[in-house]
């Protein structure tokens, strides 16, 4: 669950200290990964060719 929440506020565009302050992660290094894991398929080749 947050996971899902720390993407979700990334995509809104809120600041990472602001995301690491509720989520409560100490490093933003371990934030920016699950971030980054929530945005594996968003550019997704597979919608480009209609897959």
């Amino acid at each position: 669950m947050r996971a899902g929440f720390a993407t979700s506020a990334a995509r809104a565009g809120v600041r990472e200290l602001a995301i690491a302050r509720q989520t409560r992660h100490t490093s933003l290094t371990v934030l920016r990964r699950y971030v980054r894991e929530g945005q594996l398929f968003e550019d997704n080749l597979t919608t480009e060719i209609g897959l």
